[in-house]
């Protein structure tokens, strides 16, 4: 199991576990086999084309034990890492610099306010009090957005303009976690930009904001078959040599090229400072990668913003806005806070990726204009005074 611990620019993974290309399963197996590293196919995903295979734990560590050179001088290399390494060279040997497609099942992150990347708690939610009006059908009627989160809680003002299977619903009893909210205020977002559209709701983080790449990335597929313009993705990882994750880029891949996906650029830039890593999958080039602004258009400290991060794509605002949020007791990290208008203020680049979805959602005209012409318009007329795209 994952452990949920929040040290922010950590590359987490499963250690027991890698992701394969299908076509290639014979040649790792085989290899594994041959270094005396126990393994087995422990599922095949035919959308993704990648087979999830399962690693003995012990048997890693054996033959790290016997190889302690791989481990690096000052054994700064993980064994999965070392055991990475010998098969990279073994097989580019083999083959003429080919190798065959693996890599990690990575550990994926929600998104939220920047308490999930341990800079403090001014990223907790806040209550909220007041209602919302009633939502009209215009715009963003006919349009379908896609959401990967957290578990949904019902609340009275999305009724109706979202979809999720009975799994994805928050159905437990007494004080919720408040990560587990993440679904609902991204939602409440997209909503309030586009109050006419139907948002897909898929349930691919858990309570406590953490998943693997695999299962992230199996969901991912299959949001084509629901029929959707947008996907909004606000969550992400890291990778130890800041290169793509296999399973997340296989997954987007495989979508058809008309949907637009959005991403969260990451909460990370005060606490990383100069060190620019890529967030993924924001980073990947078919992404919409939106940083967060107050409500003036001034960058977050600890967003991410294009002209230092030149994979960000476009800003949005994202620092204390306002959305729907569990309704009721909720377990924040020094005390239960009861949130019974089932609003919130929270600050996040979830959230600018979220209004950006919305706003999408709000340009597209199903027929007529479809959501990347959307896109392309809404950024090409909405800039800042620095000619930075900027939803306002």
């Amino acid at each position: 199991m994952l452990t949920p611990y929040r040290e922010f620019g950590n590359a987490r993974f499963q250690d027991d576990q890698i992701v394969v290309a299908i076509p290639d399963l014979r040649l790792i197996l085989g290899r594994l086999t041959d270094e005396g590293v126990p393994a087995r196919v422990v599922e095949k995903d035919e959308d993704l084309g990648l087979a999830l295979v399962g690693l003995d734990s012990d048997g890693v560590q054996s033959w790290a034990a016997k190889r302690p050179e791989t481990l690096g001088a000052d054994g700064e290399k993980t064994p999965l890492d070392a055991l990475f390494g010998d098969m990279y060279t073994h097989f580019k040997n083999q083959f003429c610099d080919w190798v065959p497609t693996f890599g990690k099942n990575r550990a994926v992150d929600q998104v939220g306010g920047n308490h999930t990347i341990g800079v403090g708690d001014e990223g907790l939610p806040q209550a909220k009090g007041g209602k919302f009006g009633a939502r009209d059908a215009y715009p963003g009627t006919g349009v379908v957005v896609g959401v990967a989160d957290t578990v949904l809680h019902r609340n009275e003002w999305l009724d109706g303009g979202y979809q999720a299977p009975p799994a994805g619903l928050w159905h437990e009893k007494g004080a919720a976690p408040y990560q587990s909210g993440h679904a609902t205020f991204v939602v409440g977002m997209i909503l309030q930009e586009a109050p006419g559209a139907r948002v897909e709701v898929r349930r691919v983080l858990e309570d406590d904001g953490l998943a693997d790449s695999w299962g992230v990335a199996k969901a991912l597929v299959r949001f084509e078959r629901l029929g959707i313009d947008i996907l909004n993705l606000s969550l992400g990882c890291f990778t130890d040599d800041n290169s793509p994750p296999l399973v997340l880029q296989a997954a987007l891949d495989r979508l058809d090229p008309d949907i637009v996906v959005v991403a969260a650029a990451g909460n990370h830039a005060r606490v990383l400072g100069e060190e620019r890593r890529p967030m993924w999958p924001a980073a990947l080039p078919r992404v919409v990668a939106v940083g967060a602004t107050d409500a003036r258009g001034n960058v977050a400290p600890w967003s991410p913003e294009p002209e230092s991060w030149p994979w960000v794509n476009v800003l949005a605002t994202g620092w204390e806005v306002t959305s729907t949020y569990i309704q009721g007791p909720v377990e924040l990290p020094e005390e239960d806070v009861d949130f019974e208008d089932g609003r919130a203020d929270w600050s996040g680049t979830s959230f600018s990726a979220a209004k950006v979805s919305g706003a999408v959602a709000a340009e597209t005209l199903p027929g007529r204009i479809d959501a990347a012409t959307a896109l392309r318009d809404l950024l090409e007329r909405s800039r800042n005074s620095k000619g930075i795209p900027w939803i306002s």
